[in-house]
């Protein structure tokens, strides 16, 4: 059985983007900005994805934060962000930069970080 095939239409059938830009990161940031609890079911799945993204991010950062001090993406310290928080700086970030919105959806996550938490 040649497998070049199969793997060809699984990935045609794939719904998910194949780059994930601002756009994207956007719709689903802005529910979890907004508050889940009254949400709808695709509402509260998309605001997962994006709290999902951003506490990953979050968690490296940390990371390169104690190993690298300074030279991290972003300088949190003993900040505390809750998700929803996070949430609401990236979809502040995409509506003031409407450009933003056709970058890669990390790149567009850690530039909001670092401006709002720059190292200095």
């Amino acid at each position: 059985m040649k497998k070049a095939p199969l793997a060809v239409l699984l990935l045609t059938l794939n719904p998910l983007p194949a780059f994930a830009d601002g756009e994207y990161l956007l719709q689903r940031c802005r529910p979890a900005a907004e508050g889940l609890a009254s949400s709808s079911a695709a509402q509260r799945t998309a605001g997962a994805y994006c709290f999902g993204l951003l506490q990953g991010i979050r968690e490296l950062n940390a990371i390169y934060e104690r190993k690298l001090g300074q030279q991290a993406f972003f300088c949190l310290g003993e900040t505390t962000l809750s998700h929803s928080a996070n949430a609401r700086l990236v979809v502040d970030y995409l509506e003031a930069r409407p450009e933003a919105r056709l970058q890669n959806e990390t790149l567009v996550a850690v530039r909001a970080l670092r401006e709002r938490y720059p190292c200095r």
